[in-house]
């Protein structure tokens, strides 16, 4: 099958998004499909076409023209997606509903029809608004795919009309082939891992880590990634006297994350925001890495409560150092709960059965009879 694939960003930027559609592209490519990527060039400095895997990416310099109404570099734009469709011919078109690039896919959907899945990951509100264009073009998508059963419930609670084509299908990642490494206990070691934005919480895992210091005060802890909250939580874990025993090694590659991962005693996952599924505590579980998180969201959908890890309620410091010291204390508990959830991962949440039931659902689309 010919599949047209559009993500706001691609690699090699590092969101969820885009190593999510990165790895489904490769595997979809490995399965013998065709593939062609249409994305953002964003920065500019990467290149206009590119190859991932044996999927050509088309990168459009399109944001500009949007924001400032440039008529012309718009049309550029859809000229070159126009010649894009023509060469490629897909059967169908796979749009990851984030930001910009959906206006252009729908309006070159409108220019040259296909059947089209649209794939939710973001935040409700994204795509609620009465009359707002995202929420037009889902009318007119074949089916609405969501990354958790958390967000399948809300498109159906606040979009009811599109409750018939919309379907759940929880996000997975290839499992990676490195040895797990055992928990470390001497020291323990406490990780965060993600884009430091206020939403992720990442403060509040500070500050829980000021309690569990009371009790354990060998412990380190790791925040992990880079963002605009950075600066301000290296000043936090310095006032709360952190800066000892709180590293920020800042970004880490995709391809390195499982390694990383495994120098984890237990991942903290400490959102504010109403998760729409929450990639890094999968990630944790397929490293054998028992996560403390918030209860918000659809973490709860991958994280346990008391099997697979602890979960707390949304801003609340106490119950995370409280989660955190009851594992750090009882490391036979804590290794257990990295080994079910390394289980339930490779179960539940199998990457080869994910791609799977994509492969259904574009026979679906293409074929709704």
């Amino acid at each position: 099958m010919k599949i047209l694939v559009w993500p706001e960003l691609f690699h090699p930027h590092i969101g969820g998004i885009e190593v999510r559609s990165g790895e489904l592209v490769a595997e979809l490519c490995r399965r013998g499909h065709e593939c062609t990527v249409i994305t953002s060039r964003i920065p500019e400095t990467l290149p206009a076409e590119d190859m991932w895997h044996s999927a050509p990416v088309h990168r459009l310099q399109f944001r500009r023209a949007i924001a400032t109404g440039n008529l012309r570099e718009l049309q550029q734009a859809l000229a070159i997606i126009r010649a894009v469709k023509a060469s490629f011919q897909p059967d169908v078109e796979l749009v990851f509903v984030s930001g910009p690039l959906i206006a252009l896919q729908r309006i070159a959907c409108r220019q040259s029809p296909c059947p089209t899945i649209a794939s939710l990951q973001g935040r409700i509100e994204e795509y609620t608004t009465p009359g707002g264009a995202v929420r037009q073009h889902l009318h007119s998508c074949n089916l609405i795919v969501t990354v958790s059963h958390f967000l399948h419930q809300a498109v159906c609670r606040n979009m009811p009309e599109l409750a018939p084509k919309t379907i759940p299908l929880l996000n997975s990642l290839p499992v990676s082939g490195i040895p797990l490494l055992p928990l470390p206990q001497e020291p323990p070691v406490i990780m965060t891992l993600g884009r430091l934005i206020p939403d992720k919480g990442f403060d509040l895992a500070l500050r829980a880590m000021q309690q569990v210091r009371e009790k354990h005060p060998a412990a380190q802890m790791i925040v992990a990634g880079d963002g605009p909250e950075r600066q301000p939580l290296e000043t936090l874990a310095h006032e709360l006297g952190l800066e000892n025993c709180v590293q920020f090694p800042g970004w880490i590659p995709p391809t390195e994350v499982p390694s990383f991962l495994n120098r984890a005693s237990v991942v903290v996952m400490p959102s504010r925001w109403e998760e729409a599924f929450g990639l890094v505590s999968l990630q944790a579980a397929q490293m054998g890495r028992p996560v403390v998180g918030t209860r918000v969201g659809a973490l709860p959908e991958i994280v346990v409560h008391g099997k697979t890890g602890l979960l707390a309620d949304n801003e609340d410091v106490t119950g995370l150092a409280e989660a955190l010291d009851q594992l750090l204390s009882n490391p036979a508990l804590m290794q257990e709960m990295g080994n079910q959830a390394r289980a339930r991962a490779l179960t539940d949440f199998g990457f080869q059965r994910y791609v799977t039931l994509y492969e259904e659902l574009f026979d679906r689309a293409v074929r709704p009879a």
